[in-house]
């Protein structure tokens, strides 16, 4: 999420998972207003088309990524959705 610029990491957490897709969509959409990115190592929503858009690399990581893991090994429910 940092690539070519400062930036300052916010986070949004509940407990339980009551309400957990309402608020985390309502917070992402806020994010992307200010041009947030996603950290990699939590769970967000935004699909392939709009985190493309959002990381200048994502195409030369998503090549990189199927080059050196063809077979999926380390794919997980997220870089299955992201990456196909």
């Amino acid at each position: 999420p940092a690539y070519q610029r400062d930036v300052c990491h916010i986070g949004a957490y509940q407990y339980g998972n009551r309400y957990w897709k309402d608020y985390m969509t309502s917070f992402e959409e806020l994010m992307q207003k200010f041009g947030g990115r996603p950290h990699w190592g939590k769970e967000f929503t935004p699909d392939t088309e709009k985190i493309s858009a959002s990381f200048p690399e994502f195409e030369k990581f998503r090549k990189l990524k199927n080059k050196l893991d063809p077979t999926g090994v380390f794919n997980n429910s997220l870089t299955q959705r992201l990456f196909g």
